[in-house]
């Protein structure tokens, strides 16, 4: 049964998100330690995030298949989904203020105060409201959040598409070739995220979930390649630009 658990699909994405996650941490942590970068701090708790959310999924599955936890009961709702409903705020708000600090807009302490306030304000409606409601999908329980926190949560999920603007919008402005492709890396991974974990993760939408962490580790991996902008990303990318011309030329 425990081998069974190991080995369905879903389960598998998960310990993928967690390795990725892991090592874009210590990447993050590196670089950190060298610029001393305060946006890089954010980005380090957004990340954390993931490996704590999806490692709590993990263990609620080995622990409900395995008959050590009895689905559908109070501990189960407890597990289930706290990670995403709780941290989902500070996640989101980390991700913003990671966008905020690493731009540098105007009124910055004004916008930084924001995503917080956010947070806070989530954090307070689920320690009073929180409750995790359960619904079985395709034999799976999913997790929705209950009806005081929906409002919230829908703000949470709101503000987390605001770094994948920002980046997108900064990326395709900017006329710098590391630059543009790191903001549009940068806000093409933040906008994966920003819909399949916030969004169809945290309210249990279509698609299955097998698809939807598939997707996040795509995300993740896509959001890495915008922070770190590896010197073969570039090359490919520039080999795809030039080519691209190449065909219109041609037209």
């Amino acid at each position: 049964m425990v081998s069974t658990m190991y080995f369905h699909p879903h389960v598998i994405a998960d310990f993928i998100i967690i390795a990725l996650s892991l090592l874009i941490t210590i990447e993050i942590w590196r670089n950190y330690k060298m610029s001393h970068h305060r946006a890089s701090i954010m980005l380090l708790v957004f990340m954390i995030w993931f490996v704590v959310a999806y490692s709590e999924q993990v263990a609620v599955v080995f622990l409900t298949r395995s008959e050590i936890l009895e689905s559908g009961s109070q501990i189960h709702r407890m597990m289930t989904g706290t990670c995403f409903t709780v941290g989902a705020g500070v996640a989101a708000a980390a991700a913003t203020l990671f966008a905020i600090l690493t731009l540098k807009p105007r009124h910055m302490k004004f916008f930084c105060a924001l995503p917080v306030a956010v947070a806070v304000v989530h954090f307070l409606l689920w320690a009073i409201f929180g409750e995790i409601q359960l619904q079985e999908i395709r034999g799976l329980a999913e997790w929705v959040p209950s009806s005081p926190l929906k409002g919230s949560t829908i703000v949470i999920a709101i503000m987390a598409f605001v770094p994948a603007i920002l980046f997108l919008v900064y990326g395709m402005s900017i006329h710098t070739f590391r630059q543009k492709v790191s903001g549009i890396t940068l806000g093409a991974g933040f906008l994966i995220l920003a819909f399949f974990v916030f969004v169809s993760d945290n309210f249990s939408l279509a698609p299955s979930i097998l698809y939807r962490r598939i997707c996040i580790a795509a995300g993740i991996f896509t959001m890495y390649l915008g922070f770190i902008t590896p010197k073969w990303y570039l090359n490919l990318v520039k080999k795809g630009e030039l080519a691209i011309k190449a065909e219109l030329k041609k037209e």
